[in-house]
Parts: structure tokens; sequence; C-alpha cells
């Protein structure tokens, strides 16, 4: 009789990932639908909020602080400035700060244009073809690298948040009796040395 394998999962790990496959499964079926407009904006939407949610996982918690560090007009309250603190924390390399930054610009370059627009624009076509993660050949469909790449960073993204884990606060700097007595006595010191 074969023994049978125990998943070094827990259940609700297990709950979790099958919950973010389906999640991240129903996003990218809901893009094939979409205009190129719909697909850039929300394919750009999706991966900001995937990056804010890997960023809340690699902070200590305190909604609070995060909620103002991440909302409108803060510090962390745009995509950008996602990217580049994942960057700069370590989360993400830089095939994948340099794919998201590319993302964001052909985001906004079908954002803040009111004529119509496809991903066969010269503009879009070109930042496509830039994508360093796509998989296809020179020849395929910008909008096909598109898809492609925003599908490898959602999985890249959500992988790295399901095995993040909060910090927990450093310990308070606690200023004992010792502690007071030693620096009066090297402030001491120092003033000697610079009153000569």
């Amino acid at each position: 009789m074969a023994k049978e394998k125990k998943s070094h999962l827990s259940e609700e790990e297990l709950s979790t990932i099958t919950n973010n496959i389906d999640v991240v499964s129903k996003f990218l079926s809901s893009l094939a639908p979409e205009t190129d407009r719909g697909c850039a904006l929300m394919a750009a939407a999706f991966l900001d909020h995937s990056l804010l949610e890997l960023l809340k996982k690699n902070l200590v918690k305190n909604k609070r602080l995060i909620d103002e560090l991440t909302g409108p007009n803060q510090p962390l309250g745009s995509f950008s400035a996602r990217i580049d603190f994942a960057y700069t924390l370590g989360l993400i390399g830089k095939s994948v700060h340099r794919d998201l930054n590319l993302i964001r610009k052909i985001r906004n370059d079908f954002a803040h244009v009111s004529e119509p627009i496809s991903f066969e624009e010269d503009s879009v076509q070109s930042r496509c073809r830039e994508l360093a993660l796509h998989t296809y050949g020179p020849k395929a469909k910008p909008r096909r690298i598109f898809t492609r790449v925003v599908s490898s960073l959602v999985a890249f993204i959500h992988a790295e948040t399901m095995v993040s884990s909060n910090p927990k606060p450093k310990k308070d700097f606690v200023v004992t009796e010792e502690f007071k007595k030693n620096f009066d006595g090297l402030l001491k010191k120092l003033e000697d040395v610079l009153a000569k």
C-alpha cells in the first residue's frame, strides 16, 4: 500500500493559492473582449493593485500609516512610486521594474489621448516590443506581447506576495539610567575636546 503524500501547505495556504489562481484567471480572461484602450487601462490598474498588495505584505502592519503612505497624492500613491519602491526594497528585479514602467507608459499612451488609439500605433507598438519578459518572436502582434507580459508580471507579483510576510516592528529603544549616565559622560568628553 502506497503512502499518501502530505502537502507542506496548510489548508489556508492551499485555499489562498486556489483563490489567487481564480482571481488572476478571471482577470486575464476579462482582457480578451476589451478594446485595446480597455485592455491597457485594466491591465495597468490590476498590476498597480497587485503591486500595492505586495508592498503592504512587506511593511509593518499598521493600516493607518499604510493608508497615509499609499493614498492618492501620498508618497506611494502612484503606480510609478510603487514600482520604484518595490525595486528599491528588493522585491522585484531590474527587468520586472523596467517592464512595469513600460506598461505604465503604455497605459499613459492610452489614457491621455482623446482620439481612438490601438496597440498598432507606432509609439505603443515600440514600447510593447521593448518589454523584456515576452516570449513571442519579433512578428508577434503588440497586444499579444502586452498581455503575455502582463500575465507573467501578475503571476510573479502574486507569487512574491504569497511568500511575503509582514515584518515585526523593531523594539522600542529604552533609555535607561545607565544609558543616560554613559551618554552624559560621552557628551562631556566631546565638549572637552571641542573646547580645546
